[in-house]
């Protein structure tokens, strides 16, 4: 007799058939654990259950194969690096023109840095700081930057140039054992060579002092009404909003009311003591989904969308984001 999860065992009568439940049968069942586990550095470890797996953390795959196109960063990376290419996701209407000029600058000259010595063994890191320096620098002086960009959007911006430039070779656009987490539009995993969760603690605490000792560093309610504005940039002439499209086209507001965005603005309206992030982490999304929502570019069936919705209609309370963690 075979069960989903326990050892399978043998049976003489009918009545010891009946004595162990419905949940046995006389057909084979398919039994995922045990199995072996393989990790990055060449471990392997048996887990009894679903627990212990997850309790493996990233960097492990249930294939042993499953490292070895990765351990070559030359063959995984994109064969036209290209850090610029979430620019028109991130940054659609940054105003004023000469600020999206100049970010894509900031992006290039760490672009630059990496590939001059990519082999050099600070080469990913020093990229990666330059980067996110730039662009915070950008936004500080277009009076764009806040807190909740700092801690959110910058990182994943960076991340997306880091992997879509070739300074960053362990990631992939779909979700797979060996890369767990979500960084911007990719999966990642973080290896052991350095202390990726503090990557950003000293520049964000640096830049957070610059917020709070220039005039940037408004009132909560004030530094929402300018929150993540690189992303959705809104306009008013002559009274009548225009919300600029991704490619550019201005569309009225009076057509798309009841979009994404509308619903997020009365939200925000309605709780006034309330950041996106909270919304995020509430309904669970990432950064890169909750603005794919914001843009009506999720389904409105998808997952993401309807926990999204669940928290604006209020189906599912709504929780206040604790500290920053780099993998929210």
């Amino acid at each position: 007799m075979y069960h989903p999860t326990k050892a399978s065992v043998q049976v003489f009568s009918r009545k010891e058939i009946e004595e162990l439940g419905p949940e046995w049968s006389e057909t084979y069942m398919y039994q995922e654990y045990p199995k072996c586990k393989y990790h990055w550095s060449g471990k392997t470890v048996t887990v009894k259950n679903r627990d212990e797996e997850v309790a493996l953390g990233g960097g492990w795959s249930s294939l042993p194969g499953a490292f070895d196109p990765y351990k070559e960063p030359a063959q995984v990376r994109p064969k036209d690096p290209n850090p610029l290419k979430w620019i028109d996701r991130w940054a659609p209407t940054l105003q004023p023109p000469e600020s999206r000029r100049k970010l894509m600058a900031a992006l290039l000259k760490a672009h630059a840095a990496f590939w001059k010595l990519p082999e050099y063994p600070s080469a990913t890191v020093d990229s990666i700081r330059q980067a996110f320096n730039g662009i915070a620098q950008v936004l500080f002086d277009a009076g764009l930057l806040t807190e909740e960009v700092l801690k959110n959007d910058v990182t994943d911006l960076v991340w997306d140039s880091a992997v879509a430039g070739g300074w960053w070779h362990l990631a992939s656009e779909t979700q797979q054992d060996i890369f767990p987490q979500q960084s911007g539009h990719y999966w990642v995993w973080f290896d052991e060579s350095h202390d990726w969760p503090a990557l950003f603690r000293g520049l964000t605490a640096e830049w957070t002092a610059k917020l709070l000792e220039s005039s940037q560093a408004a009132p909560a309610a004030s530094a929402r009404k300018s929150e993540e504005p690189w992303i959705t940039q809104a306009t008013v002439t002559n009274s009548t909003a225009i919300i600029e499209s991704q490619e550019g086209a201005p569309v009225n507001v009076s057509s798309a009311v009841g979009s994404p965005e509308d619903r997020l603005q009365s939200f925000i309206r309605r709780h006034s003591d309330t950041t996106y992030a909270d919304i995020k982490y509430s309904a669970k999304v990432h950064t890169a989904e909750f603005q794919d929502w914001r843009r009506g570019e999720l389904k409105s069936s998808s997952k993401m969308s309807l926990r999204i919705e669940d928290v604006l209609s209020g189906k599912t309370p709504l929780t206040k984001k604790p500290g920053k963690r780099r993998d929210d």
